[in-house]
């Protein structure tokens, strides 16, 4: 190899434009759209479990029933919505069972208050196992996301 041909300057590409912060950063961290049809129907189930137990504290049974019933309808529509159009998002999963055990929880402390409820074992048993399967959804939850 001679002199010559060990001095040939390599050939030195400008360097890319810098890309604006935003732009980066927003491929860096991956986001989804919470605002689902799904999460929406969910999050009315959750805002409607203390309006459900205000009505049977006072006595308003039909409304009551009525609400529950919506509850149990939109339980039924927004996983088939997110199951069928491919719209699960993390954010349903976390909010899909604590508007369930929310409103089931809700339920069972407001029948006890009326007395509703058969029998005084009944009462803390259920209660507890609502308590602990809620506790238990969430800590497995964070657990799993490490």
């Amino acid at each position: 190899m001679s002199l010559a041909e060990a001095s040939i300057p390599l050939r030195v590409e400008p360097p890319e434009p810098r890309k604006p912060l935003l732009k980066v950063l927003t491929q860096l961290t991956p986001h989804e759209n919470i605002y689902t049809v799904p999460n929406i129907l969910t999050f009315s189930r959750l805002v409607a479990a203390p309006v459900i137990g205000y009505l049977v504290l006072h006595d308003y049974h039909a409304w009551a029933v009525g609400l529950f019933a919506y509850a149990g309808i939109t339980d039924l529509v927004d996983g088939y919505i997110a199951r069928r159009w491919n719209l699960q998002t993390v954010v349903g999963t976390i909010i899909d069972p604590m508007a369930d055990k929310t409103l089931m929880t809700i339920l069972t402390v407001c029948l006890a208050i009326k007395g509703a409820l058969p029998g005084p074992v009944v009462r803390p048993y259920s209660l507890g196992v609502d308590v602990l399967t809620s506790c238990y959804s969430l800590a497995g939850r964070n657990h799993s996301r490490s």
